[in-house]
Parts: structure tokens; sequence; C-alpha cells
């Protein structure tokens, strides 16, 4: 594998570090293994901690290397909503092969994310073989109504949220309450699974549509691309045949030298394949709360 000048400044000499994992075959894989495992899926989800250089740097190259070859797949993004879509199209309309204008043609800097030349760098790699830039997720303005009225609109029509598995329900509950060092009432995190989960069924819906023909790669959190209530859930729930790829950026954690227990409670990591980089420094983030509850790294 060749050298990695890493960003992000934690663990860098991890054992883990730069390595790529197969977890359905439970082995150490390599890159070229998993971009011919990408270029042969209908749909590739490229996970990522938002704040981490490193993970939207190795999502660049995935991209980079999956399009062409004969199929350009759609290249869709959680981080742009929906609503976005307009913009979007009005900008490469005008710019088609430079991506770096377009954070603000979407006004970028109001929504919340990390600097958008992280981004820009993907984009940039799907414009250059002519993919179409897909807005993907659920508006912001529509996510509460979503978790409250327990539906979601999908091309206009309400549609009833799916029913996940009970024990995935708790475990994003938990993981929310988690996320929130433990500061927010219990009794708010079922709203905010149904808020994830209205997500998860629009992310979806716009990786099924997007497809005109080469599939569609979606970039999102790692906890939307996790393959066992993420987006790939909703994929087959919502009638995808196609196969379906999933790859999930991790940082190491000190002392976890086992890839096959990078996944919840020590069980195998929910995607198809892990990508391994240093942490990103992001402090305490239960600091503000004045102690040290334990968290989770929020992957939205």
């Amino acid at each position: 594998m060749p050298t990695i000048e890493w960003q992000s400044p934690l663990l860098r000499a991890h054992p883990l570090v730069g390595q790529i994992f197969d977890v359905q075959r439970g082995v150490v894989s390599t890159e070229q293994e998993l971009i011919t495992a990408a270029r042969a899926s209908r749909y590739v989800l490229l996970g990522e901690q938002h704040d981490n250089a490193d993970h939207h740097v190795r999502q660049a190259a995935v991209v980079r290397a999956t399009l062409g070859h004969g199929r350009t797949p759609a290249l869709a993004f959680e981080m742009f909503d929906v609503s976005d879509q307009p913009a979007i199209d009005a900008y490469f309309n005008g710019n088609p092969t430079d991506a770096f204008g377009l954070g603000a043609a979407v006004g970028w800097e109001q929504k919340g994310w990390p600097s958008w030349p992280m981004y820009a760098q993907i984009v940039q790699a799907g414009i250059r073989e002519k993919a179409r830039i897909v807005g993907a997720n659920l508006p912001r303005s529509e996510v509460m109504g979503a978790a409250k009225s327990g539906s979601v609109l999908v091309d206009g029509e309400s549609r009833p949220l799916p029913e996940l598995p009970p024990d995935q329900v708790e475990a994003m509950k938990e993981e929310m309450f988690n996320a929130h060092c433990q500061h927010l009432p219990k009794e708010m995190m079922g709203m905010m699974a149904s808020a994830q989960i209205a997500r998860d069924v629009t992310l979806a819906h716009r990786a099924i549509t997007a497809d005109q023909g080469d599939g569609t790669i979606l970039i999102a959190g790692n906890g939307h691309a996790r393959t066992d209530r993420g987006v790939p859930w909703h994929l087959r729930n919502q009638g995808v045949k196609g196969s379906i790829l999933s790859v999930g950026f991790l940082e190491v954690q000190e002392g976890a030298l086992d890839p096959k227990r990078y996944g919840d409670d020590g069980a195998p990591p929910p995607y198809d394949f892990v990508w391994f980089t240093p942490g990103w420094d992001r402090g305490d983030p239960c600091e503000e709360f004045g102690d040290k509850k334990p968290q989770a790294v929020s992957n939205r």
C-alpha cells in the first residue's frame, strides 16, 4: 500500500491505520479489491466521520477509481438536501467542470457541515467523469415533522416509516443518548430514532431515483452506511435487487487491535469493508456539560 500522508493527528502509529478489512471474509484486504467490488456494485455507500479530513480524501480516491470503466453512477450526498437539487443543477449547467463554487451556490456555510473544500474534492472527482451530483437528504425543515408523525414524504406522497427490527431501534436510541452525553431525556430518543429512519428512507429513495442505469454512489455518515439498519437495509426494503456495497471509514481506537471487533459491543463492524484511519482531535464533546459521561461519536 502506498504511503499516505495522514491529516488526522491521533493514533497514527496504531497497527490498523491504513488497513482495509473485508468484513464478510474476515480478512485484511487491499484498495484494489475494494475498488473492484465497488465497480461491480449497483449501489455503493461510502461512510465517514464528518469532520475527519482523511475520510474525505479516501472517499474521493474511491470515487475517482470507481467512475468510468464503462459506467458512470450518480454521485449522491447526505450533505445536500433534496431541496438543493435545483441550485445544484443550475450551478453545473453554467460550471460543468468546477466543483469548488458549488458551496456558495447552495449556501454551504449555513448548513453546519465541515469545511466545503473537504467535500468539494469528492464532487470534483465525480464531475470529472460527468456524474450527476444529487442532493439526497430529507430537508431539515421536514425532519421533526416526519419524526412526530411517523411518516415521511416521498415524491409528494406520505408514507409510514418502516419498522426496523426492535433490537436495532433500541440500539439507535442508546447510541443517540450517549452521543448527546446522556444529557437529553431518554424519552426524546424515540423521536430522534424516527428522525434518523426518516432520513435513511429519503437517502435510499434518492439513491434509487438517481440511478439512471449505472447505479449510485452515496456519500453519508457511517451511521447511514450501516448494513444492519442504515441505508442498505432501506434499499432492500424499498425493493432493490441489485448488489449493494457499504464501506465504513472508521477511526482507530487505542488498544483495539482486532478489526473484527469494531462494531457495537465488540461485534463485527456493520459494513462490507472498513478502512481504518487515525482519529481527528475534536477534544471532549461533553466538556460543556461539566462532566465526562460516556459517549459515542455521532455519525448523524
